[in-house]
């Protein structure tokens, strides 16, 4: 379906722009998280010398200030819209 295609993209394109907005340290770690394989915590805790006990805490706040970056929350904006407000290009009086 072209429409699931379309919001696809622009739910890639918004994670890619969220991701650029976050810290560098935050990049890294998530960028690790999501390597396939992934690394080991050992290995990621070695590599951003932190202990392994602060790898899933920091990937949550991280992942929290993921969500909350204005390329992100502008794409979940559009998409929790009622489709006749993104249609007419604005909100409705109703």
């Amino acid at each position: 379906m072209i429409e699931q295609k379309i919001i696809t993209a622009e739910r890639n394109a918004a994670l890619r722009d969220a991701f650029g907005e976050l810290a560098p340290r935050c990049r890294e770690l998530l960028s690790m998280l999501i390597t396939d394989p992934p690394p080991s915590y050992a290995e990621i805790s070695a590599t951003l010398q932190i202990p392994v006990g602060s790898i899933g805490p920091q990937r949550a706040r991280c992942l929290a200030r993921l969500r909350r970056t204005r390329s992100l929350s502008a794409f979940m904006d559009r998409e929790t819209m009622p489709a006749r407000v993104r249609s007419s290009g604005g909100e409705t009086g109703a």
